[in-house]
């Protein structure tokens, strides 16, 4: 019993040590321009990114609160989109509709910066 107690207790000392450690992490130390520097060439070079919660700039804003927030306040990262246009006739308007809103909502966080769009369309999808 008193070897449970104490590996109970090396273990609540050690989610302590642990929740310390992440809040010295040197990546939260970070300046906001550096971290947007970071964020920025995080995004392909080679096409514009699709909207993707698995790829930047979507990714970015589910990592912490920081994150997000950093994210959420860099328009350069939000100024390309790659748009795949899909065929309307598989597609339910709700979908639709959702999609829109997200276009709108990157292309409002891309605030004054110059846009990159591209678009594609394949009649065989």
């Amino acid at each position: 019993a008193e070897i449970q107690r104490l590996q109970e207790k090396k273990a609540a000392i050690q989610k302590s040590i642990d929740s310390y450690t992440i809040m010295l992490s040197p990546m939260r130390r970070l300046p906001t321009d550096i971290l947007r520097e970071i964020f920025y060439r995080c995004l392909h070079s080679t096409r514009n990114p699709i909207i993707s919660a698995t790829e930047a700039p979507m990714l970015l804003t589910r990592v912490c609160s920081l994150w997000r927030s950093v994210a959420l306040t860099s328009p350069n990262i939000w100024a390309a989109l790659h748009i795949p246009h899909p065929d309307l006739h598989k597609i339910v308007s709700e979908v639709m509709e959702r999609r829109c809103q997200v276009v709108k909502e990157w292309l409002e966080r891309s605030g004054s910066c110059l846009l990159s769009l591209s678009i594609s369309y394949s009649p065989y999808d």
